[in-house]
C-alpha cells in the first residue's frame, strides 16, 4: 500500500489509543478523524489556493471532533492535542506526499466533493464508541 509509511506515522503515537483495539464494522471513525486531521494540514501545506478544499476538509474536521466528543470522554484539550499530533506534527514535503500518492487523494475529494461529504455523513450518522478499526 503506497499509503503505508505516513499511515503508520499517523497512527504511532496517540492520545486515544484506548480504543485501537476494538473493532466497528461500520466504519473507524478514529482513523477517518486521523486521516482528514493529515489530509488538512497536507493542503495548508502544499495545495494552500484550494480555498474550497479546505473549507471541505474543515468541515469534515469539525464534524469528526463533534462526533468524537459527543461520544468518548476525551476532553477538548486531548482533541487537540490529537489534532496537532495528525497533523502539523506528521508533516511531510509535498514532493514526499506526492510520491506517496496523497496529493492525488486531495485531488480525488476536490473532484468529488459532494461524494466525499456522503460518505462523511454516513459514516458519522450513528452514534457509537469511536475506535480506530478497520482502519484502511
Amino acid at each position: 500500500m503506497r499509503f503505508a509509511p505516513l499511515l503508520a506515522t499517523l497512527l504511532a503515537v496517540t492520545p486515544v489509543a484506548a480504543q485501537e483495539t476494538e473493532y466497528d464494522p461500520e466504519g473507524a471513525v478514529l482513523c477517518s478523524y486521523a486521516i482528514t486531521t493529515a489530509m488538512l494540514e497536507m493542503q495548508r501545506q502544499c495545495r494552500p489556493d484550494a480555498a474550497a478544499l479546505a473549507t471541505v476538509l474543515d468541515a469534515s474536521l469539525s464534524q469528526h471532533r463533534e462526533f468524537v466528543r459527543r461520544n468518548s470522554d476525551l476532553t477538548d484539550n486531548e482533541l487537540s492535542d490529537f489534532e496537532r499530533h495528525q497533523g502539523r506534527d506528521n508533516a511531510r514535503t509535498c514532493e514526499e506526499l506526492a510520491a506517496e500518492g496523497w496529493l492525488g487523494f486531495l485531488s480525488s475529494i476536490e473532484a468529488d466533493v459532494a461524494g466525499y461529504e456522503d460518505a462523511i455523513s454516513q459514516l458519522l450518522e450513528r452514534d457509537r464508541v469511536p475506535v480506530w478499526n478497520p482502519c484502511l
